[in-house]
């Protein structure tokens, strides 16, 4: 809808179109519709008070906009909603306190994929994006008459009040994961490729400004794939969800539509049982995410990824230090045929090893500790190659930092590791400093 000719240019009152499925094109895509604002002449201050029409008893517009449309994927998006209590009309007949069904945010449509989710034909995306939600002028004031009443649609520039819209819910995304050979899931282990929820605005009502917004829209879960060339297994606790993220409300009824399901496949070499894994998928109601079929690397090759890795989760390094002091490290591995040869930060044990010479590197980071010996979120180190003292103050190290926690990651170079034989990785030794 225009806007009134004294607004600055550019400025939006409408909620926005979720992006599409995989980021491409936005309602047709699949997106949410972003409702539109209301009433439909919303002034800017110059121009009030345009259709802003405060309820006659309390003196207070109670007009608000539709929630923003949910986003599709393997299911459309729900519509957008607008309702809740009413205390008094509006001033004006002809610009009531709700908008017609024709403003709200429509779901996103169907945009479905192939459920194989094959990256090579470009089935593998990511859901489409809620609609946003459109402007209004809840809890605008009017001029109050004595002793009750309101000077019909008079709302001076001191007080009235623009609630902005809430932003639609993202789309969840494509991920792809896969293994060789046996494919374990450890504990409580989750993959969430659920849709964003859309914005909400939760405070209480009768505050101008506060907890007025119409929700934005849902965004649409994701696509999930994972392969593995052997058994896969996944522990009760293990969940893979793509549900669609949930619309955004508001305690005036003004709600966002929830966004759309995604996929979920799960391929195995020999192929899953009928029924397996039924457990580990969200939503399986009203309809299932999931598929499942064999895993076949001839049709769809392993990554082939220049490197390859594994990870130590943070582990403390000394039972009785407060913080990590570290001397060095050592990294121990062995080739085909037996030889064993030794990494280190101390040239007195062993050298570093070099980024496409050696067939393996070694980064460190560290994490504080409380007085409860618990990390602390958000203390985690960059990643270095030193773990001990270093005479160059540009080259960083573990000991630069005050650390309890230590974790470490090894990178492997495949095509060295093929090379120069790499059988095994032996030890990895902290060489600790006296605490």
């Amino acid at each position: 809808m225009p806007v009134a000719p004294n607004c600055p240019p550019g400025l939006e009152l409408d909620g926005q179109d979720g992006q599409g499925v995989g980021g491409v094109g936005g309602f047709a895509g699949g997106g949410g519709k972003g409702s539109l604002h209301y009433p439909p002449n919303l002034p800017c201050v110059a121009d009030l008070p345009g259709d802003i029409c405060p309820a006659l008893v309390i003196c207070l517009s109670e007009q608000r906009a539709g929630g923003g449309g949910g986003g599709g994927f393997r299911e459309g998006g729900n519509t957008g909603l607008v309702g809740g209590f009413v205390f008094q009309p509006s001033c004006a007949a002809a610009v009531p306190n709700l908008p017609p069904a024709s403003a709200f945010g429509t779901g996103g449509p169907m945009n479905p994929v192939d459920p194989s989710l094959d990256p090579n034909g470009g089935n593998l995306k990511g859901g489409s994006g809620g609609g946003g939600s459109g402007a209004h002028p809840k809890d605008a004031k009017g001029v109050p008459i004595f002793p009750i009443g309101c000077d019909g649609n008079v709302v001076p520039a001191n007080t009235v009040v623009y609630q902005s819209g809430a932003g639609g819910g993202g789309g969840g995304g494509a991920g792809q994961v896969q293994a060789g050979r046996l494919f374990t899931f450890v504990g409580n282990a989750m993959i969430d490729g659920g849709g964003g929820n859309g914005g909400s605005s939760l405070g209480s009502t009768g505050q101008p400004g506060i907890g007025q917004v119409s929700g934005g829209g849902g965004g649409a879960g994701g696509a999930l794939l994972v392969q593995s060339g052997g058994a896969l297994t996944m522990p009760g606790g293990t969940l893979l969800d793509v549900r669609g993220g949930i619309g955004g409300t508001n305690q005036t009824g003004a709600a966002g539509g929830n966004g759309g399901s995604g996929y979920v496949r799960i391929e195995t070499d020999p192929a899953p049982a009928p029924g397996a894994f039924t457990g580990n998928v969200q939503p399986m109601m009203p309809t299932s995410a999931l598929t499942t079929g064999l895993f076949d690397p001839a049709n769809n090759p392993p990554e082939a990824d220049s490197s390859a890795g594994a990870s130590k989760s943070f582990f403390v390094a000394s039972p009785t230090a407060l913080l990590v002091s570290a001397q060095s490290y050592e990294l121990k591995i062995r080739f085909l045929g037996g030889a064993e040869f030794t990494y280190s930060d101390d040239p007195a044990i062993g050298p570093l090893p070099t980024p496409g010479i050696d067939a393996v590197q070694i980064f460190f980071q560290g994490q504080a500790g409380d007085a409860s010996n618990n990390p602390i979120p958000g203390t985690e180190t960059p990643w270095v190659t030193r773990v001990g003292p270093t005479m160059d103050p540009t080259i960083p190290s573990l000991n630069d930092f005050s650390v309890r926690f230590v974790r470490f990651v090894i990178v492997f170079d495949r095509a060295l590791v093929q090379s120069l034989g790499l059988d095994a990785v032996l030890e990895v030794k902290f060489n600790l400093l006296t605490e």
